[in-house]
């Protein structure tokens, strides 16, 4: 980094809840151990920042638009920040654009379920700022009650360099995946639980869960509670959630096949704090869904999707935001517009299209997967159905799983990505390593073979290497 990079803290309303934002941002800075540089706007221009923070505590003065818009157009590259007190009881012009990511004193979200391809933030009022504001919190499970960490952790990802790997300042993982269920009870082909390439695992232990996740929460905000089993089977998994969310996780999600919804478990998702429910669901019909989806009942799939939506209606919640996905095969590409009407006549607030992926089990179950592959090859992600080479606009320029990420497998093995769900390339096993599970010798190997030579790691050789969603193609 070339020099310190500058924090300019624009205040418009309160001046005491302006103060405690600012002795917060300086305790989130001061942690990031990074050379960022907070300054306080005053009359004197400061050159462009990277990040400009911008404290609104009431309704602003009416000379304080103008102000701001003036130094939107001064610094057109700069990502602005707006910390509230409450929402607005109706759009501010002040906050249209792009360029801003928002938070609440309040733990809510912005807009509504089917707006959720914005890049938002769910955090929840400062101590300080409750204080000032003579508030109470909204509920537990928002607040940052460890130093500071949580803003600092904020901060870390809007002032990340996009063309640099995306390391946290903080030296920790940005996002986790933890498996809390290593079984399934359809039996799908490719996947490698279904075709029996998987290891076999009790349901992870809660309390390891919650250890895991008090590790990760000063610096992750996300984290998927799956990899390949189905995480509806776990008997815990409300209470999972809860906890999760209560130690200060402000996004939570689970991919699942929809199959499994005992009674009261659809109120446990959304009182648990689920923000997003991935339903893979592969057909509309039950004849195309039975091809892959071995073992299933769509019908029983369109019902539980309705239930999560009664019950996040009845809480008056808007999350979890549910997604159906179909994985698009030659089998089921006729029907993808009707997959998209029963989809969203059941409940569900958007349709993801993905492409198949023929290798998931590994390399010697191309054959296999190559009978999956649509007719159509604008539905696909290989350019070549012989040698599986996957399309250029499908491609990633690299690999960011090692730097950003913390994979866990059911049985406590840490693993570089989603892909090596036996442990191929262990980096650490849970609890045994509760003290010594990031930056370690054998991630930074790992890493370092990566960056230089992928073909050299057996994992990494056959990864597909693409981004499964169809909208990448506009």
């Amino acid at each position: 980094m070339a020099g310190p990079k500058t924090i300019p803290v624009l205040s418009l309303g309160q001046a005491e809840a302006f103060e405690a934002v600012l002795g917060s941002v300086e305790r989130a800075v001061r942690l990031m151990g990074r050379p960022f540089e907070l300054v306080r706007l005053g009359p004197e221009p400061v050159p462009a920042p990277a990040l400009a923070w911008l404290s609104l505590a009431g309704r602003p003065e009416a000379e304080d638009p103008a102000r701001l818009e003036e130094l939107r157009r001064r610094w057109p590259r700069t990502r602005w920040l707006a910390s509230l007190d409450r929402p607005p009881a109706e759009p501010w012009p002040l906050l249209a654009g792009a360029a801003w990511s928002v938070f609440f004193g309040d733990p809510i979200g912005l807009g509504e379920p089917e707006d959720s391809g914005r890049d938002r933030l769910w955090l929840g009022l400062i101590p300080e700022l409750e204080e000032a504001l003579g508030r109470r919190a909204a509920g537990p499970g928002y607040l940052d009650r460890n130093g500071g960490l949580r803003l600092a952790k904020l901060l870390s990802r809007l002032l990340l360099d996009p063309a640099a790997r995306p390391a946290s300042p903080l030296r920790r993982p940005l996002e986790a995946m933890i498996e809390i269920v290593r079984a399934c009870n359809l039996r799908c082909p490719l996947c490698p639980i279904g075709s029996g390439q998987a290891e076999k695992y009790p349901h992870m232990d809660p309390a390891l869960f919650e250890e895991i996740v008090a590790r990760l929460a000063p610096t992750a905000w996300k984290i998927s509670l799956y990899n390949y089993g189905e995480p509806l089977l776990h008997p815990e998994l409300g209470s999972m959630l809860a906890r999760a969310k209560g130690l200060g996780i402000e996004w939570l999600e689970i991919s699942t096949n929809g199959t499994v919804m005992p009674p009261g478990l659809a109120e446990g998702l959304v009182a648990g704090g689920l923000d997003f429910l991935r339903v893979s669901a592969d057909g509309a019909s039950q004849e195309t869904y039975a091809r892959y989806r071995v073992g299933g009942d769509i019908r029983a799939v369109w019902d539980h999707i309705g239930a999560v939506r009664r019950a996040r209606r009845a809480a008056g919640a808007k999350r979890p935001i549910i997604e159906a996905q179909l994985v698009v095969s030659r089998f089921n590409e006729h029907e993808m517009g009707l997959f998209k009407a029963r989809a969203l006549e059941a409940g569900a607030d958007q349709v993801r299209f993905k492409t198949f992926n023929a290798v998931m089990s590994g390399p010697e179950h191309a054959e296999e997967g190559r009978s999956f592959l649509p007719s159509d090859k604008a539905l696909s992600r290989y350019a070549d159905y012989g040698e599986l080479v996957v399309e250029d606009s499908f491609k990633l320029a690299s690999c960011h799983w090692p730097w950003e990420r913390l994979v866990v497998n059911a049985d406590g093995s840490i693993v570089p990505c989603c892909y090596d769900y036996n442990g191929q390339a262990r980096l650490g096993r849970l609890p045994r390593d509760l003290d010594d599970w990031w930056d370690t010798a054998g991630r930074r190997e790992f890493r370092r073979r990566l960056a230089r030579d992928p073909a050299s790691l057996d994992l990494c050789r056959h990864c597909p290497s693409g981004v499964p969603d169809l909208s990448v193609r506009g």
